[in-house]
């Protein structure tokens, strides 16, 4: 009787200690994905206000470029006086000028993360998603044969290069433009007639007849490879 409460006892003791075994692993398992989950929280936070810092910085530039501008338009004798001071391209290069990484390289700071800043001008950027020329999505027909005029200029300018113009001297450009614009559009017919559909008619997809969200999409643009 004595033998067999001893065996009863083994068993319960090894089922306890294989549950305490279960329990401390899912305790170890647990408290390691909340670590996890803390750092990634604290990451995500500190890239937050990176960004935001680094946002702020941006502004300030372009606050004192502004601050600038108004004090060389201002007053014939101060604004003379300051222009004499900051040559043209000192003042633009107030807000172009890209800035260091911040801590700079080898520097012992203690800093959550790098930090680099740069601004680029907007008006040097074509506004290809106007190009449909709609004017219920802030287009219009003018925007449209300006957009047109600044691809097709740009295009030219890319053909004074021997070897661009040797890849790509067959390609019509006025091809390019209207492939383009049908994808943006949003209609399904070709502005040279037909349907847009039948260009893309051996790939997986369709034209999209609406904004495109990145650059990277003009790859699926019949032509712009």
């Amino acid at each position: 009787m004595k033998k067999q409460n001893r065996g009863v006892a083994i068993v319960i003791v090894l089922v306890a200690l294989t549950f305490v075994s279960i329990l401390s692993v899912e305790l170890f398992h647990s408290s390691r994905v909340d670590l996890v989950i803390s750092s990634n929280a604290k990451d995500r936070l500190q890239a937050y206000y990176l960004a935001k810092s680094g946002a702020k910085v941006s502004l300030l530039r372009i606050k004192i470029y502004k601050e600038l501008e108004n004090l060389m338009s201002g007053g014939q004798e101060l604004s003379g006086v300051i222009k004499s001071l900051v040559p043209p391209e000192l003042k633009n290069q107030i807000w172009s000028a890209p800035l260091p990484e911040y801590p700079l390289p080898g520097q012992k700071v203690s800093f959550p993360g790098k930090l680099l800043m740069s601004i680029s001008s907007e008006g040097s950027k074509i506004p290809i998603n106007l190009l449909d020329g709609d004017p219920h999505r802030e287009g219009s027909e003018e925007m449209q044969k300006e957009i047109t005029t600044q691809i097709k200029e740009i295009w030219e300018g890319l053909l004074d290069d021997e070897d661009f113009y040797d890849r790509y001297r067959d390609i019509e450009i006025e091809e390019l433009v209207n492939n383009l614009r049908d994808w943006i559009d949003r209609d399904d017919n070709k502005v040279e007639g037909g349907s847009e559909e039948r260009d893309y008619a051996r790939l997986e997809y369709k034209p999209r007849n609406n904004r495109i969200p990145t650059l990277t999409e003009l790859n699926m643009v019949k032509g712009w490879n």
